[in-house]
């Protein structure tokens, strides 16, 4: 702004500190920007004046050096209390902060060092971070800094530091880089040794609980199958042809659940059966044992990848064995040909479908599920209802079973 008199400005009033001491004439111009101006710098003269454009531009320069020197003290000022509180954030955290050159050379390193590895900041400054990680450790945490310095991400690695008494403690460091150009990082390290303490025991009390439930389920499928050869052994004693098939489907039951007990003591996931394993081994068992009647038979087996969990397995497996035990008893007499078929598959709903049937001589025209006398077929309808499932019987070309159910929810005993 420019003044040519200020007796005469009718745009503002004149300060009175100028009218005071005579100013007639003068320019002001803005120092720094004029979003944030830092203020006003006025020059005045008592003497008329007509101020040139290379006046105004030479105020407005020394007004521009002006601001640039208020800028430099307040980002400098912003600055020192920047890093004032780092340096007490640093100083007093319950962590090791420390930087490092892409060497891996301490450049700094908090007081807290002396808690953690039991050596003052100065003892450790300039010296070589990995002579103080365990030996088994350094490639580790070599090929994790290697990671840093390549992708700029954060990487946290957990490992051991040796403590100046010489034992080792567990640490996790979060490590950063603090300037690219030079490859500088920054690394904040914890001490986890309580943690590691804890988590190595909780996988030993796992590893103790999974051997224990190996033992129980071993221990279920010896004493199942003794019970299975206790019933051949009883069998021999009886000549009654009824008697003995009575027997020997007993037996069959107790062998599908010697037969899942068996998958799942040999199983990596102690709750969970592989069925499609199970199925294979079950239907030939049963093949095996009714090798008279399935001689002229084809079977037919599809199970997709489905592991379901022993409150589920147990009821569908000897649901399987009811059903195909009826199948190669009398869907086939005298020795017909024909085909087995059982599927197993998921749905989108997280439903299980059954499938298990026949192209045999078929079921009786008045045949009730519910009111039948048969043993296997009322059990099967019993078991069906276990499993919260709903049962179809197809009549055309054979008889199919088909069973959709949901994985059982486990039932806590204690």
């Amino acid at each position: 702004m420019i003044v040519k008199d200020l007796s005469l400005e009718t745009r503002f009033s004149g300060p009175k500190l100028l009218l005071e001491h005579g100013v007639t004439s003068g320019v002001s111009v803005i120092i720094g920007s004029l979003d944030d101006p830092y203020g006003v710098m006025g020059v005045h003269t008592v003497e008329h004046r007509i101020f040139s454009p290379f006046d105004v531009e030479f105020v407005q320069a020394m007004a521009n050096v002006l601001a640039n020197i208020i800028n430099q003290n307040r980002i400098s000022h912003e600055l020192e209390k920047s890093e004032m509180l780092y340096r007490i954030l640093a100083e007093n955290a319950s962590d090791m902060i420390s930087t490092h050159n892409s060497s891996g050379d301490y450049i700094y390193a908090s007081p807290y060092s002396l808690e953690l590895i039991g050596y003052l900041p100065e003892e450790i400054k300039g010296k070589d971070a990995f002579i103080y990680i365990h030996p088994d450790d350094i490639e580790y945490v070599k090929e994790n800094q290697a990671k840093l310095l390549s992708s700029g991400n954060v990487v946290v690695t957990n490992y051991r530091l040796k403590h100046k008494e010489g034992n080792y403690v567990w640490v996790e460091s979060t490590a950063r880089i603090l300037n690219p150009q030079t490859g500088e990082i920054i690394v904040i390290t914890r001490d986890i040794s309580e943690r590691m303490m804890v988590e190595q025991e909780l996988r030993r009390s796992l590893k103790d609980k999974e051997i224990l439930l190996q033992e129980i389920h071993h221990r279920v499928k010896n004493n199942m199958q003794i019970i299975s050869s206790l019933l051949n052994l009883q069998s021999n004693f009886i000549t009654d042809p009824e008697a003995i098939s009575v027997f020997r489907e007993s037996q069959n039951r107790v062998k599908s659940m010697a037969l899942l007990h068996e998958n799942l003591y040999k199983s990596r996931e102690m709750d969970k059966v592989d069925f499609k394993q199970y199925v294979k081994k079950l239907t030939d068992n049963l093949l095996s044992i009714y090798s008279a009647q399935s001689r002229n038979l084809k079977t037919e087996i599809s199970s997709e990848n489905v592991k379901l969990n022993i409150e589920t397995a147990i009821p569908c497996g000897l649901i399987i064995n009811e059903l195909l035990t009826n199948s190669l008893k009398y869907a086939f007499p005298h020795g017909r040909e024909g085909t087995i078929y059982l599927k197993i598959k998921k749905t989108i709903d997280d439903k299980y479908v059954l499938l298990l049937g026949d192209n045999g001589v078929g079921l009786p025209p008045n045949f009730d599920l519910e009111s039948t006398d048969t043993l296997g077929l009322r059990l099967v309808h019993s078991l069906v209802n276990q499993i919260d499932g709903k049962l179809k019987i197809r009549k055309s070309k054979g008889t199919c079973f088909e069973i959709e159910f949901k994985e059982l929810e486990y039932k806590k005993r204690i």
